[in-house]
């Protein structure tokens, strides 16, 4: 299997249909009013998100002052956002889906799937 790009502005379900053992790397997601969950042999995980974006590598800046000026964004992330994996390790069988609201403008996700055997 080669490596899938998921990519979109609606909800999303994966299913590890392969034989093997995938990598599911989110590279960007931003939504609000979500749920984030994956399962598998051993259970299943929940998580609630009012607002977020996240990502591998995203750069963040925020204009903050009314002059315009550029700060930091503090107090956000730990209060309403819980802590959000970027990577995820799924087995054959397992599950991983994101539902809730996506902004058409600033929302959606970029996600890839890398099998273990490359």
């Amino acid at each position: 299997m080669a490596s899938q790009v998921l990519t979109g502005q609606s909800n999303l379900t994966y299913t590890n249909s392969s034989e093997q053992n995938v990598r599911l790397v989110i590279n960007f997601l931003s939504v609000s009013n979500a749920t984030m969950t994956w399962s598998g042999t051993y259970g299943t995980v929940n998580l609630t998100i009012p607002a977020a974006t996240i990502g591998k590598d995203i750069a963040y800046a925020a204009k903050g002052s009314t002059d315009g000026s550029y700060s930091q964004r503090t107090g956000t992330i730990g209060q309403d956002v819980p802590g959000l994996p970027t990577e995820l390790a799924l087995s054959t069988g397992d599950t991983f889906a994101i539902s809730g609201f996506f902004d058409h403008d600033t929302g959606g996700y970029n996600i890839v799937v890398i099998p273990e055997a490359g």
